[in-house]
Order: structure tokens, then C-alpha cells, then sequence
């Protein structure tokens, strides 16, 4: 399905065709990618599959807080993690390296003769970016990934933003 469909499809405009060939959609079972895979789905008529691996990287004890609210109750851990974040992991949680094994992990089990549709966290496309070696972390790092907007990951022109 072309990207332009699905974007027609989340706007809620009626979709121009029906797909051309097999799709399948992926979330994170996270409630705010879970809801919209669903919908995409049922509007798409598609399968979606919930998998525990697409989740984003496990903060640990900072899960669900802002940073802000890191940076003044655990300041001490917060700036070694900010000047490490590539080797450390947040308290209780997990290392950049732990979270990337565990993206590539799901990605070497994709079906390549299927299009393949993730509804995720920022953090996730970064990684599916590293692993496919179209930038590097500090690059992904520093890209702008907008919320609740359609991108499209092209293994030869890298994420293409219709």
C-alpha cells in the first residue's frame, strides 16, 4: 500500500484503492501505538500484530516521568546517563546495545515478500534506522521524528517523510 493510503486512511479520507499486495501491521503493545495500529488495521481490512519487542527503551525507574522531573529528583544518575547513553542504561533499565538486539531481533523475522507497516516509538525507528545502516546513533539521535505522523523507512533512500 502506498504511503499516501495509509495517510489518507489516519486523516479518515476514504482510501482511493485497495492494497496491491500483502501487508502486515506491527505495534508495540504501549496503549498510544496500539489504538492507531488497530484502527489502520480495521480500516485497512489488515491484519496487525501486537509485539512486546517494539516496545521503547526501558527507562527503568524514569519510566513515565518527564525529564525534567529525572533531572531533579536523580540528578547524579541523570547526567552519568546523558554523557553515556550510548553504554549506560537508566536505572533498572535497559543499555542502547540491549535495546537494539532486541529491534533486530524482530526485523531478521520479517517476511521480505510482505510490506510491512510499524506503528511505534521514535525510538524504534531510530534503531530499525541503525540496524539497517542507514545512520548512525548520533544521527538518529538528532533527527526530528514528528508524533502520530506517516513515515516511510526505504532501505535504499533511508526514511522518506510523504
Amino acid at each position: 500500500i502506498k504511503a499516501y493510503q495509509h495517510w489518507k486512511t489516519i486523516q479518515g479520507a476514504p482510501l482511493a484503492d485497495e492494497p496491491s499486495i500483502a501487508m502486515h501491521i506491527w505495534t508495540s503493545p504501549s496503549p498510544r501505538c496500539h489504538a492507531p495500529a488497530k484502527q489502520i488495521a480495521e480500516d485497512l481490512n489488515l491484519m496487525y500484530e501486537i509485539d512486546p519487542r517494539l516496545y521503547e527503551l526501558s527507562f527503568g525507574d524514569w519510566e513515565g516521568l518527564s525529564w525534567s522531573d529525572i533531572e531533579q529528583t536523580d540528578p547524579i544518575q541523570f547526567q552519568k546517563w546523558m554523557d553515556h547513553w550510548k553504554t549506560e542504561a537508566p536505572p533498572n533499565g535497559e543499555t542502547l546495545k540491549t535495546f537494539q538486539r532486541r529491534i533486530l531481533e524482530w526485523q531478521v523475522e520479517l517476511n521480505p515478500q510482505t510490506q510491512h507497516c510499524v506503528v511505534g516509538h521514535a525510538g524504534v525507528l531510530r534503531s530499525l534506522l541503525v540496524n539497517m545502516k542507514l545512520m548512525t546513533w548520533d544521527e538518529a539521535m538528532s533527527l526530528s521524528i514528528p508524533h502520530m505522523k506517516l513515515l516511510q523507512l526505504d532501505p535504499d533512500k533511508g526514511l522518506v517523510m510523504p
